[in-house]
This record gives C-alpha cells, sequence and structure tokens, in this order.
C-alpha cells in the first residue's frame, strides 16, 4: 500500500473452521526508506472483526515502528489477548483482521506479507 497519515487495511474474510489458533499473531512489514521523521517512523495496530459473532473492532494491539530497520521487512509480533483467542476458537465464516498504519507523509509503499499465528 501507498499512502500516509492513518492508512486502513482491512483484510480478506475468513473462517475459523479449523484454525490452529496459537497465542501471537506476526506480519512482516516492510518498512521503506527516506523517512522525514526518524524519532516517530509510525505504528501499525490490528484489529479483528466477526459480524456473525457479533465482534466488531476488537483490539489486538499496537506496535511501533520507530527503530525497526528502514528499506526491509521487519517482523512485527503481536501477543492475542484471551477474548481475541476464544473468538477464534467458534466457528464463524466471516472474520478478518483490519490494520491501521499510522505513518509520516512520505507517500512511499509499504508491504505487508505473512501473516500467521505464532507462539
Amino acid at each position: 500500500m501507498a499512502g500516509q497519515n492513518f492508512i486502513q487495511i482491512q483484510g480478506a474474510p475468513f473462517t475459523t473452521s479449523g484454525l490452529t489458533v496459537k497465542p501471537g499473531l506476526s506480519v512482516d512489514l516492510f518498512i521503506p526508506n527516506n523517512q522525514p521523521n526518524l524519532s516517530f517512523i509510525g505504528n501499525l495496530q490490528v484489529l479483528l472483526g466477526c459480524p456473525s459473532g457479533g465482534v466488531n473492532n476488537q483490539f489486538i494491539g499496537q506496535v511501533a515502528l520507530t527503530g525497526k530497520p528502514l528499506n526491509q521487512f521487519s517482523t512485527l509480533q503481536f501477543a492475542l489477548p484471551s477474548q481475541t483467542i476464544s473468538t477464534l476458537q467458534r466457528s464463524l465464516n466471516d472474520c478478518f483482521f483490519s490494520w491501521g498504519l499510522n505513518v509520516n507523509q512520505t507517500n512511499r509503499t509499504w508491504i505487508m506479507d505473512n501473516l500467521r499465528f505464532t507462539p
């Protein structure tokens, strides 16, 4: 994705049936170079939605990007709250993760890849 300030990203819907849920969620984020403010690169937050289960914007966590290497991928890890684990263990077919990327005004390209559950 390309952009600046607050960028909302909604992932594709998935079913929880057959998921092996672990205590963490990890994603790889490419942080571009030429950042105008190295004291604040930005933040990435993740939320869970499962409308059929009555779950809307369930906050999972936020990770600061400041201090991460530029112009390469960094693995960002989120501990799953017990409420999120409980939701993912239910049988729901319309869940999705949504992301909030809050970054400097760069108009650079940010890439998210390899979303996975981790120990």
